[in-house]
């Protein structure tokens, strides 16, 4: 767990260059545990509903969903053929996390 949040902390933070296979896998592993963290904020909000906090996870969520999901889908591309699992259960699950908040924002549209 420390070394995703630190292979995170290096992939915001490097500044250039091409990273290597272990640092590619690393940065895939923390964008798998960034869209699994952005679900369970989101739902937190259906959760809670109806309160500020519960706006601010969904918004959280789906701003984390929508980066782990561009930068896995760019991923994907660059790697094609070779598909790898943590890749494709990102995109599957930040996906899942941006249905799940525009749901959400869908029934507080309704509901105001």
């Amino acid at each position: 767990m420390v070394d995703v949040v630190a292979e995170l902390i290096e992939f915001l933070l490097t500044a250039g260059g091409v990273p290597g296979p272990e640092s590619l896998e690393g940065q895939r592993r923390a964008r798998l545990l960034a869209t699994i963290v952005a679900l369970a904020a989101v739902i937190a909000g259906h959760i809670i509903a109806g309160t500020t906090a519960s706006v601010a996870l969904v918004a959280a969520g789906s701003i984390v969903g929508l980066w782990s999901l561009a930068f896995s889908l760019v991923d994907l591309m660059k790697e094609f053929p070779p598909v790898h699992w943590q890749g494709v259960t990102a995109i599957v699950v930040a996906t899942t996390a941006l249905a799940v908040a525009l749901a959400y924002a869908l029934g507080v549209t309704r509901a105001v």
